[in-house]
């Protein structure tokens, strides 16, 4: 769902070099609200959706996600393919951004957007809650592109040796030699560097302060999923919560209806969702229950739960929604079917493939049905993901999920000056940190999602937000400047 959102269709407003958060609350209600995670990428399981919003994103902005044209204001920094073994000295071209509107100069702080599960744009840079904090206290802006995705891929085609090298650690690697080097070369070393990011790059946000603390002040780590799971069945969970009770009865009704016609008449029903091209009937079970944690994760909940709740028909429902949803975001159906992820060619606008073997063999992050009252088909289980990794990758491709956990601590974290946040309704929370400790305060969003803390202000943010907001610059300038943040900011503003 990761990716597909991350694909997906959404609204910038631009973001002046007047801009501050005030002004930003004044013209609140001519800016328009972005749907995901700023420049959303990825690919695989639900973060499948933030792969397709990206790819809306980028047609909302004029752009063919199958075919990226070079970005005017892209950049590029010549990395290491492998960064723990010498004897490897293949490199590889990544983008990167810069906007130094803001920036005041010598010792004052760097804002890092961390690119994730796809394409970045320049419009990371330009508009968003980053773009405020750096106009609040004259930061300089970067943003580094993540390796195998948009432009910065190191081979030209994805097979399952070709893979090898994209991992978290690798990407973590690449931020701290490109931050390094670039604090070297522009006289970086006195200002302090606070790494943001939402969703995967939320989590790479919060291990790189975890990791390199010498490197990076301080992480905002939205929406953030620390916390590797191979059977994250709690997903369901929070869909089901989300929705309300009304709702996820019906759509628990949709779901059982729907897997009887598979059953029985699985060209039909699939046609009925247009999606005749999913073969495998489970899968196409999967790519339904993804359409509507869509509607769940990215706030248009409404659009799916109004159909169901007004008709006796909830198959028929839950069809056109499919359907409505699928033209929405410039999409075919096949985009949400995991299974589908096998073209080995590195195209610029292509993620899923990327962010599937990233699942398979770090995270898992596999959407199961849970025991009892589950939302999705029980069908959908961690052995039919496993079976899909091996389909994809080949034999012995697994997450090792205990591992990961090992190496950053899963949502147990034990850092210092990394804040999380995370909306109610978003499923992904239950894998971050939602109780503050010492020095990594937490904050839960009553009545948003995924990853709002991060977009543009919007005249129809709840006031739960808004002052959410107030509350990440706050203490974002007390950790950059150790005074009061409100005299800081009057003293850059």
């Amino acid at each position: 769902l990761r990716a597909i959102h991350a694909r997906g269709a959404s609204f910038h407003r631009a973001v002046s070099p007047s801009s501050s958060r005030m002004q930003s609350h004044i013209c609140a209600s001519a800016c328009a609200l972005l749907l995901g995670c700023l420049v959303l990428q990825v690919a695989g399981n639900d973060f499948n959706l933030r792969a397709i919003h990206a790819r809306s994103l980028m047609r909302s902005e004029g752009k063919d996600p199958a075919n990226l044209r070079a970005d005017d204001d892209q950049l590029w920094f010549t990395n290491r393919l492998d960064h723990f073994r010498a004897a490897e000295k293949r490199t590889f071209k990544q983008r990167y951004w810069v906007n130094d509107t803001f920036f005041g100069g010598e010792g004052f702080p760097v804002f890092v957007y961390v690119g994730g599960e796809g394409a970045l744009r320049s419009s990371v840079v330009q508009s968003g809650e980053i773009v405020d904090l750096a106009a609040e206290n004259g930061g300089l802006l970067l943003a580094l592109e993540h390796r195998y995705y948009g432009l910065s891929h190191p081979f030209a085609n994805l097979t399952t040796a070709n893979l090898e090298f994209l991992t978290s650690q690798q990407a973590l690697w690449d931020l701290a030699h490109f931050l390094v080097s670039m604090s070297t070369k522009h006289g970086l070393e006195q200002s302090s560097i606070v790494v943001v990011g939402g969703s995967y790059p939320g989590a790479l946000s919060a291990w790189f302060r975890l990791k390199f603390p010498h490197i990076a002040a301080a992480s905002l780590a939205s929406s953030a999923p620390v916390e590797a799971n191979e059977n994250f069945f709690q997903y369901d969970q929070s869909v089901r919560r989300a929705a309300g009770p009304s709702c996820a009865q019906k759509l628990t009704q949709a779901t059982q209806e729907l897997q009887k016609l598979v059953q029985s008449e699985p060209s039909k029903i699939k046609y009925r969702f247009g999606c005749s091209e999913v073969q495998d009937d489970v899968s196409f079970m999967y790519v339904a229950a993804d359409m509507a944690a869509y509607a769940i994760q990215y706030g248009l909940k409404d659009e799916l739960c109004s159909r169901l709740e007004k008709t006796i028909d909830l198959v028929e429902a839950y069809a056109e929604y499919s359907k409505w949803l699928q033209e929405k975001l410039g999409e075919k159906c096949i985009t949400f079917d995991i299974t589908s992820y096998t073209g080995l060619q590195a195209g610029e606008g292509d993620n899923m493939r990327q962010w599937m073997w990233q699942s398979c063999n770090e995270f898992g992050y596999f959407q199961t049905a849970p025991a009892e009252n589950p939302v999705r088909s029980p069908l959908i289980t961690v052995d039919w993901h496993h079976k899909a990794c091996r389909d994809l990758y080949g034999p012995g491709i697994l997450p090792r999920t205990d591992a990961t956990n090992a190496y950053y601590g899963g949502n147990k974290t034990a850092g210092s000056r990394i804040f999380f946040v995370n909306g109610s309704d978003d499923p992904w929370a239950t894998l971050s940190v939602r109780h503050a400790r010492a020095e990594e305060p937490s904050l839960v969003i009553a009545g948003t999602a995924h990853c709002a803390d991060l977009h543009a202000p919007s005249g129809t943010d709840p006031e739960t937000l808004t002052h959410a907001r107030d509350d990440i610059a706050r203490t974002i300038s007390e950790w950059l400047h150790g005074e009061s943040s409100d005299a800081v900011r009057d003293a850059i503003l």
